[in-house]
């Protein structure tokens, strides 16, 4: 978080591969986001692709996320969040392909 320009990493708490592992994304409990990774195959480097936010963009409930995993064809993330004090789930999805 706060390296080479991106700054939406912090409490990073979920890491998910795309199936034909060319895509990483990440979400951010602590800055209420999610980040995505395009990865070379061949090497594993990894070229930052950009980032969802909660409230900018018109971007909605991903305030604490905490788990994202990949639909099994590649063209869904869906990603969970804690809402606030209470325990309360909300889950959604991106198309982000």
């Amino acid at each position: 978080d706060g390296e080479n320009g991106i700054n939406e990493l912090g409490g990073a708490m979920g890491v998910s591969l795309s199936p034909d592992q060319k895509h990483i994304y990440t979400v951010s409990f602590q800055d209420n986001a999610v980040n995505w990774f395009d990865r070379n195959t061949s090497t594993g480097v990894l070229t930052y692709g950009g980032t969802l936010k909660d409230g900018l963009n018109g971007v909605d409930g991903l305030e604490e996320a905490q788990n994202i995993t990949v639909s099994k064809d590649g063209s869904y993330v869906y990603v969970s969040a804690e809402v606030g004090l209470c325990p309360i789930h909300n889950s959604i999805w991106l198309s982000l392909r």
